[in-house]
């Protein structure tokens, strides 16, 4: 029974993304809808019916994309699909073969839903109430979602719900799931613009509102949908273990049920940005930049000094879940305000992390387009840069195991694992390259290097019980394969359990 599993499939879901991200595009600056829980409210509010991106401004990033080896961008908005040029911007996501993942309230035209048909990567569709739609409004909106799952199959289809108030009837989500014969439903708790002026879940209510997600979630899947998440993250201190441990179950990451991904956002006005939660930036274009890479990595050494330094509770900087990096105190909108827009002047008072983002991105776009022994050479040379050093020496140690340069792996592994927040996470990382390129004995032992220094069973163990399974498979020795099966299976979170 255990060969007839397929095992082997299950690398698609515990692959490594380090090297990856997707940036999101607002096509538009203004929505057909009004929903009084948006965080983009203040967006949408200074948007005006022309408030969409040029085309040359969409051709650039695409073009981008492709040169850095980015395979699919998010649209957003407002409501994206209402761009009044939206066929030519499907034509040149045809031309850059860049797919979409589109963010959409789902009222949209028939023609756009078609004409979208060969770019799309996935669709999510932001579900209300009943009561909230006016006229043949829902109707339309369950009629272009089945049309969507026609076009672009069940799997690429998911719908979502927000919770606004710990009272919301949410009863609604299941009945658009069952009707439509949906497989995907994402649940969140609507989370604080930086003015605070759009309806979100208050900082003491999310408990609450987080009881309402998890009752929510468990009734979806006694209804036999396939696939339940969760989005963005929870404070631990408003969860019993018990419901950490529930989030982490069912979240699309291993660390996503604590902290959050950052975010490259770019605006109607290709104007740098994040998350619509997150740090907000004015007057800062993509072209400040040497490469939408380099910008991501910008915000994201920004962000991460904000996750762990800027506490969003006085305890938050005694808590232990803090201080091994674990929880960020929840969504950054509860740290951050509309007083939190950065100037052009960041990229001048930050210009330490500017230059260590060019430098960093440079070796990651190599590595993500594999120009493998390019990417060692320079990172090589970066190695000398103390302020890098750690940080390079991971990308140069796996082209050294791609390229086969019999380095010292096992002991330099070992050092970096040692100091890492995530050693599981890394040495699943590591062990994998090892693996691929015929290093298996280094690979194992640094595997099981990675579970004795892993303190948190929620940081990526099962990755490597799983790995250890494979691995032990390739040496014949199927009495420690099976072992390590069962702790993999014992552990996995159940969200991976269900989609395997």
């Amino acid at each position: 029974r255990l060969e007839k599993t397929r095992m082997s499939d299950y690398n698609v879901l515990i692959k490594n993304d380090f090297f990856s991200f997707r940036p999101r595009v607002r096509l538009t600056s203004f929505c057909n809808r009004n929903c009084r829980y948006c965080f983009a409210k203040e967006y949408l509010s200074k948007g005006e019916k022309s408030g969409e991106i040029d085309l040359n401004s969409m051709e650039e990033i695409l073009y981008q994309c492709s040169e850095e080896g980015i395979r699919g961008i998010g649209w957003q908005g407002g409501e994206p699909t209402l761009h009044s040029r939206i066929k030519e911007i499907i034509e040149l996501h045809k031309k850059y073969g860049v797919k979409a993942t589109v963010f959409t309230n789902g009222l949209i035209e028939k023609e756009v839903i078609e004409s979208l048909s060969g770019i799309i990567d996935s669709v999510l569709v932001n579900c209300n109430e009943p009561g909230s739609y006016d006229g043949d409004e829902l109707e339309q909106l369950l009629n272009n979602i089945r049309l969507m799952q026609k076009l672009y199959g069940t799997e690429k289809v998911a719908i979502g719900i927000n919770i606004y108030s710990a009272q919301m009837d949410t009863s609604f989500i299941l009945d658009y799931a069952l009707q439509l014969g949906i497989n995907e439903v994402r649940i969140d708790i609507t989370r604080p613009s930086p003015s605070n002026k759009n309806l979100f879940i208050e900082w003491e209510k999310i408990g609450e509102a987080f009881d309402l997600a998890k009752k929510t979630h468990e009734i979806l899947c006694k209804n036999s949908i396939k696939y339940v998440h969760f989005d963005c993250p929870f404070p631990f201190c408003a969860l019993s273990e018990d419901d950490i441990q529930y989030v982490w179950d069912h979240m699309n990451s291993d660390l996503g049920h604590g902290q959050c991904s950052t975010a490259l956002d770019i605006s109607s006005d290709a104007r740098l940005t994040s998350c619509f939660c997150s740090m907000q930036f004015e007057g800062i274009a993509t072209s400040d930049f040497s490469s939408l890479t380099h910008a991501w990595l910008f915000i994201k050494y920004l962000e991460d000094y904000i996750k762990w330094n800027t506490p969003t509770k006085e305890d938050c900087m005694e808590c232990i879940y803090s201080k091994k990096r674990l929880c960020q105190g929840g969504c950054l909108g509860y740290k951050l305000n509309e007083n939190s827009v950065n100037s052009r002047d960041i990229l001048f008072s930050q210009k330490k992390l500017y230059e260590r983002a060019k430098i960093v991105s440079k070796l990651l776009i190599l590595y993500r387009k594999g120009k493998i022994q390019e990417c060692y050479d320079e990172s090589k040379k970066m190695l000398k840069k103390q302020d890098l050093a750690e940080e390079v020496e991971k990308i140069y140690l796996l082209c050294a195991i791609y390229l086969n340069k019999n380095e010292d792996y096992q002991d330099r592994v070992n050092y970096l694992l040692k100091k890492s927040y995530y050693p599981a996470l890394d040495a699943f990382c590591y062990a994998s390259a090892l693996k691929e390129n015929g290093f298996l004995d280094i690979a194992i032992n640094i595997a099981c290097s990675g579970l004795e220094l892993e303190k948190n069973k929620m940081n990526g163990k099962y990755k490597i019980y799983y790995f250890l399974y494979e691995a032990y498979m390739k040496k014949n020795e199927t009495e420690k394969a099976y072992l390590y099966l069962i702790r993999f299976f014992k552990s996995s979170p159940k969200l991976n359990k269900k989609m395997l």
